[in-house]
């Protein structure tokens, strides 16, 4: 999936950096982080999800949030797993989860319907542009974690 690529990309780069940064300058500020996903447990986020505490946790990166939107699943079933995340790696209280889009900004669910029509059923998974009705959502409530929410 291209957002895991980049996921592990920026995560690779990130890595890199803090090391070269803290060769040269052991009392710089770590970089601040801000990690932007569609995030589910087991996949690739959740993984990203733990390498970040980790980092956070030896003090290479400044851990400041989550955003979560719509793709592998829908929004709120990822900010729902995303919260229990980061209750379970112990950094709630510190850490945010802030809610992003709940529909794709640039590919929607007609766009999708078209290119079906052009191509064929999909052959890959495409996480949220499968109708609700047709997703069996699970709930997961967070009783502790904190949900910030970005405003202008």
């Amino acid at each position: 999936m291209k957002t895991s690529k980049i996921l592990r990309a920026a995560i690779c780069a990130l890595l890199f950096n803090t090391g070269a940064t803290f060769a040269v300058s052991p009392i710089a500020a770590p970089p601040k982080v801000i990690i932007d996903t569609d995030f589910n447990t087991i996949g690739d986020d959740g993984q990203v999800a733990v390498m970040a505490a980790q980092l956070y946790a030896q003090g290479t990166i400044d851990l400041l949030g989550f955003t979560v939107a719509s793709g592998n699943e829908w929004r709120d079933q990822e900010v729902a797993e995303c919260l229990k995340a980061v209750e379970r790696l112990g950094i709630e209280n510190r850490v945010k989860v802030y809610v992003g889009s709940q529909y794709p900004i640039m590919h929607d669910y007609k766009s999708f319907l078209y290119e079906v029509s052009l191509f064929g059923p999909p052959i890959d998974y495409v996480g949220g542009l499968i109708p609700a009705q047709q997703k069996r959502m699970r709930s997961i409530s967070s009783s502790t974690a904190s949900i910030g929410i970005l405003t202008k």
